[in-house]
């Protein structure tokens, strides 16, 4: 007969608690971007109650202060009257001594192959940093992808670098708007990623003008933020895929570099590395 292996383990302590009560509890501090879930989960797995639905998991802290480890979009939907509470939560409340072990729990219960989408997981890191994203550009899509091509890594969520969370910030503030109903790709998010972490705040000149559609062409002399324009404009001709959205990246990044230094494009300069820019970016 097959033999399970096994290992010593701590049992939760159960307490009974009211959907009120459980809503007032803090959220664990990588809780993903629970209003943007809870408009998906909604339709899906948490459209109607459900009796699994009063079973939920806290941290019990050494000062005895609980915080939620999941549960969080079924609070969402309860205090706003999106869905049914239940009368009564059963709560197991697992003892934690440090960030690190609250974040283990959290992890392991955000079951990431049914509920935790790539994205989600980042907005979670970056609220552990202290960063709420609002910008359009940043939370509809492509920011996930564009830290991959810079930094080369799959697991971006779980292994974000704290340098570049400034830089993300500086850019949720601009609020910038997806312009020309046109998907802004993911090599281009990188290349804005990258200027601004070289130049700082110096690099939205190049990116206001783009967004307020100054670009000029005079003959078959073209600036940067025109360029740009109309590398964007043909994009969706020009295929996907990550090999394609890294050119995209390095094109854009020519196209800055170009205005930046009041050159016209020439289509012949060499490509600049993302290294050049993110000193411990990927090599490609």
């Amino acid at each position: 007969m097959f033999q399970i292996s096994t290992k010593p383990t701590k049992s939760p302590t159960v307490i009974n608690m009211t959907p009120d009560e459980w809503c007032n509890l803090e959220d664990c501090s990588r809780q993903r971007n629970t209003t943007k879930h809870a408009r998906s989960a909604s339709a899906r797995h948490l459209s109607d109650i459900h009796d699994a639905h009063a079973v939920v998991n806290a941290s019990r802290w050494p000062d005895g202060t609980l915080t939620k480890l999941d549960g969080h979009t079924r609070a969402f939907l309860w205090q706003s009257g999106q869905l049914e509470a239940p009368e009564q939560l059963t709560v197991l409340v697992w003892n934690v001594g440090m960030k690190s072990e609250d974040e283990d729990f959290y992890l392991t219960f955000d079951n990431r192959t049914a509920a935790e989408l790539n994205n989600q997981l980042l907005f979670g890191t970056f609220r552990k940093y202290g960063v709420e994203l609002e910008s359009a550009l940043l939370i509809q899509g492509g920011l996930y992808a564009a830290l991959q091509h810079i930094y080369g890594q799959d697991d971006m969520g779980l292994n974000l670098p704290e340098e570049i969370v400034p830089i993300v910030k500086m850019i949720d503030r601009k609020d910038y708007q997806k312009s020309r109903n046109i998907r802004m790709c993911s090599g281009f998010i990188a290349a804005m990623l990258a200027s601004v972490f070289r130049d700082g705040e110096k690099a939205f000149k190049f990116w206001d003008a783009y967004y307020e559609d100054q670009g000029t062409k005079t003959g078959k002399q073209w600036d940067g933020v025109h360029g740009l324009s109309v590398i964007i404009e043909r994009e969706p001709q020009k295929g996907t895929g990550r090999d394609q959205a890294r050119i995209r990246m390095r094109r854009a990044i020519n196209c800055y570099d170009a205005y930046m230094g009041e050159k016209t494009l020439n289509r012949n300069a060499s490509e600049i590395k993302i290294t050049k820019l993110v000193p411990h970016g990927f090599h490609y």
